[in-house]
């Protein structure tokens, strides 16, 4: 899975005044296709017809976000002052781990009756590791409600792993 990394000096940016918020939408749903499907940046004509109407795409080409690709459809045109794809992999490998350690049962309310996920508790955006030392198996309503917050910024407490038998 790829990472999207944007500037926060993009929302001022004079590319990004000048395209308008439309044209920006447009951009956005573009950078997310070719990061999940790992297209290098290149929409063909299908894609950018699921993106926006062409006139979108054309403000995008106008401002220099986007290009007209040899290959027929869009390129996004790269800029890392601004954005960019973090093509670095983390690793779900200690996901099993973590199911088989806390079983089905939320470590934050301890209920057992709802879907799971698994929770990072320092979350990434935080520092925090993929390791199973700090991930746990959260309710989705509790997991939901922690979002990018630690369990202590979102008032929930962090209970011990189950018992083994």
């Amino acid at each position: 899975m790829s990472h999207i990394k944007i500037s926060s000096d993009l929302v001022h940016h004079q590319k990004t005044m000048n395209a308008g918020n439309a044209a920006m939408g447009a951009w956005l749903r573009a950078l997310c296709f070719c990061a999940r499907n790992e297209t290098g940046g290149l929409l063909s004509k299908r894609a950018a017809r699921l993106i926006g109407p062409r006139s979108l795409l054309m403000r995008l080409v106008a401002v220099g976000l986007m290009e007209i690709a040899e290959e027929g459809g869009y390129r996004l045109v790269e800029d890392d002052t601004l954005w960019r794809i973090d093509r670095s992999e983390w690793s779900r490998s200690a996901y099993p781990d973590v199911r088989a350690r806390d079983g089905a049962r939320c470590r934050y309310c301890g209920r057992d009756d709802r879907p799971t996920a698994i929770d990072h508790v320092i979350p990434r955006c935080r520092g925090g590791g993929d390791g199973a030392e700090n991930l746990v198996v959260a309710c989705v309503p509790c997991n939901a409600s922690k979002g990018g917050r630690t369990p202590a910024q979102a008032g929930l407490t962090l209970r011990p792993p189950p018992e083994r038998n």
